[in-house]
């Protein structure tokens, strides 16, 4: 088996959480956070094959919880993206199980602008095009009425 190295990539999502985090936003050390967290990844194999988990830690005076999922695999370096931050007290299994806090952690700060639809792109296209086609007809059928054939 390849030894992998892993990385954790704090996203713009988690930031955002710790910024709202009155008690815990102060202490937070992002360097210290990823080196503990890839530390904690390599050394507990049971994570390494998993697409999502949740750690306890302390942010300060603060019980958190962070939400980790596994993201991009390049050659022997796995990274896992830090995609949401709570207070322990706000997170429970009912949230979790009812889908609230996957759309929670899903959820982009900034969008990116999704691509569009290929279909309705065609549609669009075709009704134009009748739409031009029916406005020729009816030009040329004017312009019969007036000069004749």
């Amino acid at each position: 088996m390849e030894h992998l190295i892993h990385k954790v990539n704090i996203t713009e999502e988690a930031e955002f959480d710790i910024e709202c985090m009155e008690n815990a936003s102060s202490n937070f050390n992002k360097r210290e956070t990823k080196q503990e967290l890839e530390f904690y990844i390599t050394e507990n194999k049971k994570y390494q094959f998993k697409h999502y988990f949740r750690l306890k830690d302390f942010i300060g005076e603060t019980k958190v919880l962070y939400f980790i999922k596994k993201g991009l695999k390049f050659a022997n370096m796995q990274i896992w993206d830090l995609v949401g931050i709570c207070e322990e007290e706000s997170w429970d299994e009912e949230m979790e199980e009812s889908g609230i806090i996957r759309s929670w952690i899903e959820t982009k700060l900034n969008p990116e602008k999704e691509e569009p639809d290929w279909v309705e792109e065609l549609r669009e296209r075709q009704l134009l095009e009748e739409r031009e086609k029916k406005l020729e007809m009816e030009a040329i059928k004017r312009y019969e009425r007036l000069y004749g054939k």
